[in-house]
């Protein structure tokens, strides 16, 4: 239908085309080129539409689960949550800074505890200079505690993660083999990890591999590095909170603060308005 609207639009280009002196393969070549073109651009368009439509789709899915999370939903941050958590939170600096944004954003009280889940867009360096990037997508969730916690990451052990080790590099090695072989841990403060991770929080990871933990004072960021269809949020938030129901008792009353922190917008998602 496109191509049949343009002909008579391409047709002098390709009448001009022909005024060469070309063999006939070439002239027939020279010929579709205007018409390939087009179609190019026709299926960039409709490849844009198509990710849109998928795009929409999936925001009002989340809409949709926040709702039956009990929580409050933005489609786009207006707090300056990306800005707030990417300097403080390692998987959250990734890509060119000042590129990153926080969008569909849910937020409110999960199993008793203050949360914030969303969507992670940042732009990473093709080439060596910048000059080229491309969009990345990860989702992460927040929880916050009153508890002073010592920076501390734990995350499943990767390859650079071991070839590191021989080289010296080793991170936070505990009495058992299976869970130090299968997650790396590293924190500022050795002696609060091993508080930290103690039989009944190593059972409790090892049941729920995947997941990556970086606490920073009162606020813990849970991962896993991919963005998360709509169904996956639920079970974030219950892990994520059923990882602080095993924090040692002992651990809360050294370094509680007495006063839950609330994030700065107040854990609604968007900023100072209702979603």
């Amino acid at each position: 239908m496109f191509l049949s609207a343009l002909h008579p639009f391409l047709q002098p280009c390709a009448a001009a085309v022909e005024e060469t002196t070309l063999s006939p393969g070439w002239q027939m070549a020279v010929h579709s080129i205007p018409y390939v073109l087009l179609a190019v651009i026709v299926l960039g368009l409709l490849r844009c539409l198509r990710w849109y439509l998928l795009e929409k789709r999936r925001t009002r899915a989340l809409g949709v689960r926040a709702a039956g999370l009990g929580l409050a939903f933005a489609e786009r941050d207006q707090s300056g949550l990306a800005a707030r958590l990417g300097p403080k939170f390692g998987v959250l600096s990734r890509g060119v800074a000042g590129k990153q944004e926080a969008l569909n954003v849910m937020g409110g009280e999960h199993r008793g505890r203050r949360v914030q889940a969303f969507d992670y867009l940042y732009q990473r360096r093709v080439t060596p200079r910048g000059k080229s990037t491309a969009l990345c997508y990860l989702s992460a969730a927040l929880a916050v505690e009153p508890v002073n916690f010592p920076r501390t990451v734990i995350r499943p052990e990767t390859a650079a993660d071991r070839a590191a080790a021989l080289a010296g590099f080793e991170d936070i090695d505990f009495e058992s083999h299976e869970f130090s072989k299968r997650f790396y841990v590293q924190g500022a403060d050795r002696r609060f990890a091993y508080a930290l991770v103690d039989p009944r929080m190593m059972e409790y990871l090892l049941a729920h591999p995947g997941w990556s933990l970086e606490l920073d004072g009162a606020e813990v960021l849970l991962w896993d590095g991919a963005r998360w269809d709509p169904d996956r949020f639920a079970p974030a938030l219950d892990f994520l909170t059923g990882f602080l129901d095993r924090v040692p008792e002992h651990l809360r009353r050294e370094l509680g603060t007495g006063v839950a922190k609330q994030p700065e917008d107040g854990g609604r998602p968007g900023g100072n308005h209702e979603a």
